[in-house]
């Protein structure tokens, strides 16, 4: 189990991985949100809340997987500007406002998540087969597959992309052609 807690603005998120604590049935029934997803057999659970200034806004339960032993490390992005929550784990994805304590939406993946990447305006969602943007209020703008290995990296606004050695380059903000 791994639990750990940071503090931003007058938010407070704690998260634990590897069992939900006991500590979480309290958050969970002082929140505005509580967002509870059915517990699968060989999945890690995952307990998150985020409380602010002393109000418990949001409590999270779910159980994903692939997990850590396959590579796969759930991550979340707070975007402080507005308020917005982008959870990765296993193969779901969930965006909240935290202003609204609501969830914006729920998106599953084929395989699993990798990581939150945000160049400015924009919110990338590294996945096994999948790259996608979302805007700073949590709106998915675009979405491309992609197969491993593959790579990409943002500059000046443009995205340039490596699936497999075939390069390609296209703007951030409107993505991949056609």
């Amino acid at each position: 189990m791994a639990t750990a807690t940071i503090s931003f603005l007058d938010y407070s998120v704690r998260w634990t991985v590897g069992r939900v604590p006991i500590s979480h049935a309290r958050l969970a029934a002082r929140a505005r949100l509580c967002d509870a997803f059915p517990f699968g057999e060989e999945e890690t659970p995952l307990a998150l809340s985020v409380a602010r200034g002393g109000n418990v806004e949001l409590a999270v339960e779910l159980s994903f997987s692939p997990g850590s032993d396959s590579g796969f490390l759930p991550e979340l992005h707070v975007v402080p500007d507005t308020e917005t929550l982008f959870l990765g784990a296993g193969t779901t994805v969930l965006v909240y406002d935290l202003k609204g304590a609501r969830q914006l939406s729920r998106y599953d993946l084929k395989v699993g998540f990798w990581g939150w990447e945000r160049h400015a305006d924009v919110i990338l969602m590294l996945a096994e087969l999948e790259l996608a943007a979302w805007s700073l209020r949590g709106e998915k703008t675009w979405s491309t597959f992609v197969e491993p290995p593959w790579s990409c990296r943002v500059m000046d606004g443009r995205l340039q992309l490596d699936v497999m050695g075939k390069l390609s380059q296209f703007d951030l903000a409107s993505g991949p052609p056609g």
